[in-house]
C-alpha cells in the first residue's frame, strides 16, 4: 500500500506504520526555526501572545450578561461548585496543552499542530477541522451579540427595524476584523493592548458599583490567564450574591446596566467582549487553515492557494 503525501509530510514510519512525532519533521522545523531572529520566533510574547488573548477569551460577554442569572438561579454555593469544576478543568486542559507544547518546537495551528504531531495525520487533521468550523461559527456568534447590543442601545425605533440593524452592524464589524487579521500578528497584538484595557476597566467599575475594594509563553500565560479569571469571577460570585435580590438576577439579564449611574460603561464591556473574542476566534481559525494547508492534507487546500504567507508577518 502506497503511502499519501499527508502521510509523508508528517513523518509516517513506512516499516511499522506508526507515526513518529516530534522526530525528522520537528527537528527540520526546529533547524529552519534557529536560522531566524528570537524577534521573528515569537511575534507576541507570554503577555501578548497568551496571557491577553486568553484572558479576553476567558472573561467575555457571559460575565456582563449570564453571571448574575446563573447567580440567581444555582445560589452562591451552587455557583461555586460549578466553577471550580469548570476551573478545575481549564486547569488539567492547560496543564496537558502545555506538557505537548514544551516538548517540541511550536508553529501556527493550534490545537491542531499539537494533535497532528503527536498522534497522526488523522487524528490531527480530523480535529483541525472541527476546531475551524468552532472559530468561523464562534466568529458569526460574537458579531451578532455585538449588533445585538448595539441595536438594543442605540437603533431601538430604527426605521431599518433591528433585523437589518444587527446585518449592517455585524458585517461592518466583520470587516474590521478581517482587516486586523489580514495586517498581521502586530496589529491583532496592538488592538488586544488597548480593548483589554477598556474591558478591565469596565470590570474595575463594576467592584466599585458594588462599593468592594479590593515563563514559558504557553504554560504561565495560559496558567496566569486562568489564575486572574478564576480570582474575578469568585470574587463577582460573592459581590453578586450580597448585593442584589435573587428575583432580580434571575429575571433581568440587563440590571448591571440599571444599577449604575451610567449603562454606557457596562455597554462598553459588552462590545469589547464580543469584539475581542470575535477577532480571536478569527485569527485562531486563520491559524488552523493555514497550518492544515501547510500540510497538505486535504485534497484542493493548499498553502500555495488559499494562504497568504506575507498576510502573517
Amino acid at each position: 500500500m502506497g503511502v499519501s503525501h499527508h502521510h509523508r509530510v508528517l513523518d509516517l514510519d513506512d516499516s511499522q506504520h506508526a507515526y513518529t512525532p516530534f522526530l525528522s519533521l520537528t527537528q527540520r522545523e526546529s533547524e529552519a526555526t534557529t536560522t531566524k531572529p528570537s524577534s521573528v520566533l515569537n511575534q507576541l510574547g507570554t503577555f501578548n501572545g497568551v496571557y491577553v488573548p486568553c484572558l479576553l477569551n476567558i472573561i467575555g460577554v457571559i460575565l456582563f450578561l449570564r453571571l448574575g442569572w446563573a447567580i440567581g438561579q444555582a445560589g452562591v454555593l451552587g455557583m461555586l461548585t460549578i466553577f471550580f469544576f469548570a476551573e478545575l478543568q481549564a486547569v488539567l486542559t492547560v496543564l496537558s496543552a502545555s506538557a505537548i507544547a514544551s516538548n517540541g518546537a511550536m508553529r501556527g495551528g493550534g490545537s491542531y499542530y499539537l494533535i497532528s504531531r503527536s498522534l497522526g495525520p488523522e487524528f490531527g487533521g480530523a480535529i483541525g477541522v472541527q476546531f475551524y468550523l468552532l472559530y468561523a461559527s464562534g466568529v458569526a456568534m460574537y458579531l451578532v451579540g455585538f449588533a445585538e447590543e448595539v441595536a438594543q442601545t442605540w437603533f431601538v425605533d430604527s426605521a431599518w427595524g433591528k433585523k437589518w440593524v444587527v446585518v449592517t452592524v455585524a458585517s461592518t464589524t466583520l470587516v474590521t476584523i478581517v482587516c486586523i487579521a489580514l495586517i498581521g500578528a502586530h496589529a491583532f497584538s496592538k488592538v488586544n493592548q488597548y480593548l483589554f484595557v477598556v474591558q478591565f476597566a469596565c470590570i474595575a467599575y463594576i467592584y466599585q458599583v458594588n462599593c468592594f475594594l479590593i515563563g514559558k509563553s504557553i504554560p504561565v500565560g495560559s496558567l496566569a490567564a486562568v489564575v486572574t479569571a478564576c480570582v474575578i469571577y469568585i470574587s463577582l460570585i460573592f459581590l453578586f450574591g450580597a448585593s442584589f435580590d435573587g428575583v432580580a438576577l434571575r429575571t433581568n439579564f440587563s440590571f448591571f446596566q440599571q444599577v449604575g449611574p451610567t449603562p454606557y460603561i457596562i455597554i462598553t464591556g459588552i462590545l469589547v467582549s464580543c469584539y475581542t473574542s470575535g477577532l480571536g476566534a478569527l485569527f485562531g481559525a486563520s491559524r488552523i487553515l493555514q497550518a492544515i494547508a501547510r500540510d497538505n492534507l486535504f485534497y484542493g487546500i493548499s498553502s500555495e492557494v488559499f494562504i497568504c504567507q506575507a498576510a502573517w508577518r
